[in-house]
């Protein structure tokens, strides 16, 4: 039997447990959920779980999704964060092997404090699941290992491209989705009053209360809307992989906002290879419908050459044990 025969079968023996923050963070969820189906088709036993649902149970891998995140949202009252890091610390203990994991931009607060938090747990290796390999913009000094797993669309949601977005066709001039934020409700203002009032706004609510929003709802709101519009923060970040996956299903142009105009050609050595998404304010205004179209192909064309997650993360999982085969057991303190 090959080395890869062996690593297989060797995959169909493992226990694997996601472990993700609470139910507010909708994308975690269904990424898990992707994560949950991929591992199970190849045999693998896997769990998913939170702080709050864990069953004590040793596992081989641990699949940590954003622990800074999770101990922020079991320390709501900011009483309880000597009492959450523990509750992680101890659920760490029952894995062999611990990889954080994480989606968009590498350079956002929110990955760093993620990833000093991960350091102090001692975990050693980051997984970025998204469209895009970040090593450049990696911190090198962080004493964590990048790695990057491609995330594909699956075949029957890979769509023909259209030569253009006709407004009869997309009633909808633009729509804004995702986490609310003071820069998405000023960017929101700012396209109602010098873009174009008839656009929709749907932003998820952080509060744990509130039912999260599936991604079939977006999808339905994204078919039928021209251009979807978010806010980020410059011209050379990577927007976040499950917006593009959504918009290359609905064949919906995504346009980033950005505080500084996009240049024609983006020079910067660390600027993401999908900088031409983003734009300033004013070059949503002058739009370009060749311009759009142009982006438009682009993105058809990435979606189209991307390999899905059930190929990916397989063969990420082989190749991080053939690697780390000699690497001693993590502990934490």
């Amino acid at each position: 039997m090959t080395s890869s025969k062996l690593i297989r079968a060797k995959l169909k023996q493992m226990r694997i447990l996601c472990l993700i923050p609470d139910e507010q963070h909708t994308r975690t969820i269904e990424l898990a959920e992707d994560i949950y189906e991929v591992l199970t088709d190849i045999d693998c036993k896997i769990d998913v779980a939170t702080l709050r649902t864990y069953r004590t149970a040793k596992y081989d891998l641990c699949l940590c999704f954003s622990p800074y995140s999770m101990i922020c949202s079991l320390d709501r009252n900011r009483n309880r964060r000597s009492w959450a890091e523990k509750l992680l610390r101890d659920v760490l203990k029952n894995m062999t092997k611990v990889v954080m994991v994480g989606t968009g931009e590498v350079r956002r607060e929110d990955c760093q404090l993620n990833c000093s938090f991960g350091a102090e747990l001692k975990i050693k290796d980051y997984l970025d699941l998204g469209l895009v390999n970040q090593k450049k913009m990696w911190a090198e000094d962080s004493g964590i290992r990048y790695h990057f797993c491609e995330v594909g669309l699956k075949n029957h949601q890979l769509q023909p491209l259209k030569t253009s977005l006709a407004p009869a066709d997309r009633p909808v001039p633009w729509v804004m989705l995702g986490k609310q934020t003071p820069r998405q409700c000023e960017l929101a203002a700012w396209l109602v009053m010098n873009y174009d009032a008839k656009g929709i706004i749907l932003f998820q609510s952080s509060e744990i209360s509130q039912p999260r929003i599936a991604d079939r709802d977006y999808l339905s709101i994204l078919e039928k809307s021209q251009i979807l519009v978010q806010a980020t923060e410059e011209s050379a970040s990577t927007p976040d992989y499950k917006w593009l996956q959504l918009c290359f299903h609905a064949d919906c142009l995504p346009r980033f906002i950005t505080s500084t105009p996009r240049t024609t050609e983006c020079n910067e050595e660390n600027a993401s290879p999908l900088h031409f998404l983003n734009c300033g304010r004013e070059d949503l205004i002058n739009k370009d419908s060749q311009s759009d179209l142009e982006c438009r192909k682009k993105i058809h064309n990435l979606g189209h050459s991307l390999l899905p997650l059930k190929i990916t993360l397989a063969d990420w999982i082989e190749n991080y044990y053939t690697s780390a085969s000699s690497t001693p057991r993590r502990s934490v303190a």
